[in-house]
């Protein structure tokens, strides 16, 4: 029995000596199971703490309630899909907004996609139209890692590429390029650059966002040969959760926090069912730049509709959609909550008439507000060729809709 024990008692030392050894030893202590993860525990609980920081900074918003959840939801799918597995030398581009992870301003007649990048690398984007009437690449600068982009400093649409008569293109960027040469397709980019956002924009009579047989191939390619990518360590594990966070609590401070003495655009209104003139944005960051836009907040009692008037301009596309607090779309996918020109149906003038209401007027220019007492309007008006004139908005009783609509 004492020898049993004897050898027990050795077997106990041996086993804390291996114990001891291997969690200094990471193959030793991943063949034996061991948890060798202290950074990434750590990184991982701030990111449940600043889960917990956010809901109380959107619990702030006037017009959260239970939609505020919703709206953090979102943003948390979108920031594990973009920026956990991010590596600027291995680029990959992927769809930004969809009928069910709604952000930023979303659009049921565009395709989005944003990768981030490293102005140290030459890349190689390529991809095809798929029927759209305009595409561009917005190239942001800023401190990435996780990080808002600060400023646009260039844009690459469709009207600079030579595109083949199925509608392929390739180009390369990248912050050697030269610019000036007559029909290259090599551009050059800043060199603080660190994040694209491609845009196509589309104008038929069905939503594409929400058109599960319409892919719009797009590709890009670090031309710089590099090895494959090392695998996952506990660093760069932990690094990939604070990136993730980073990104997840900038997009909800964006649109939650204060902003401070930062005026609001000019195309933005704060005064109910009142559409300021539609204007380019500059080299605002996440905005398009090709793109005049007019936003403001509707507010309409269970009685009340909103006529929207005006003249529709030369454009590449024009559309208006509805929002929610959070700058999500409506339900487009099963409503009538957008409407571009092929939607619309023109005034015999060649204006355009919309309302916007509680319930169907029998009007085909009709948004469908869901219900809603409060959302928000946003106009898009993509490379207008004049300025675009002012939309004349009217808020009448909806028992009286047919008084203030074009004869059928």
């Amino acid at each position: 029995m004492k020898k049993i024990i004897a050898i027990l008692f050795v077997a106990i030392i041996i086993a804390i000596g291996v114990y001891q050894y291997a969690k200094r030893d990471p193959l030793l202590s991943m063949a034996l199971g061991i948890n060798n993860s202290e950074e990434s525990s750590a990184a991982y609980r701030e990111f449940v703490q600043a889960l917990i920081d956010m809901e109380d900074l959107v619990a702030t918003n006037p017009a959260a309630s239970a939609e505020g959840y919703r709206h953090i939801m979102h943003l948390l799918e979108s920031s594990l899909s973009h920026t956990f597995e991010e590596m600027p030398a291995y680029p990959e581009f992927k769809r930004v907004g969809t009928t069910t992870v709604k952000m930023l301003g979303d659009n049921p007649d565009a395709v989005y996609y944003r990768t981030a990048i490293d102005p140290n690398y030459r890349y190689r984007i390529s991809g095809r139209m798929a029927g759209a009437k305009y595409f561009s690449v917005s190239v942001h600068d800023g401190p990435g890692n996780g990080y808002q982009p600060e400023k646009i400093s260039r844009v690459i649409s469709s009207d600079e590429l030579n595109i083949d008569s199925e509608g392929n293109f390739a180009f390369d960027i990248s912050t050697g390029a030269d610019n000036d040469e007559v029909n290259t397709e090599n551009f050059q980019i800043s060199t603080d650059a660190v994040e694209l956002l491609v845009r196509f924009y589309f104008e038929e009579p069905h939503y594409i966002a929400s058109d599960v047989w319409r892919h719009v191939p797009l590709d890009i390619e670090n031309l710089d040969g590099i090895a494959a990518p090392p695998a996952p360590t506990d660093a760069s594990i932990a690094e990939a959760i604070r990136r993730t966070t980073r990104y997840f609590t900038g997009h909800i401070r964006l649109l939650n926090g204060p902003r401070g003495n930062n005026p609001l655009p000019a195309f933005v209104s704060i005064e109910p069912n009142t559409l300021p003139l539609p204007v380019k944005p500059g080299n605002m960051a996440l905005a398009n730049a090709d793109a005049a836009y007019s936003q403001a907040p509707f507010v309409l009692q269970d009685h009340q509709a909103l006529i929207m008037r005006g003249k529709m301009p030369e454009a590449r596309t024009v559309s208006v959609v509805l929002w929610n607090a959070f700058l999500q779309s409506f339900d487009y996918r099963y409503r009538q909550t957008s409407l571009n020109r092929e939607q619309l149906q023109l005034d015999d003038d060649g204006g355009f008439t919309i309302v916007i209401a509680h319930q169907d007027p029998g009007f085909k220019n009709w948004l469908d507000t869901e219900g809603r007492n409060f959302g928000f309007i946003y106009w898009r008006f993509l490379l207008p060729q004049d300025a675009v004139d002012e939309i004349k908005t009217e808020v009448v009783d909806f028992n009286d809709i047919d008084t203030y609509l074009p004869d059928p």
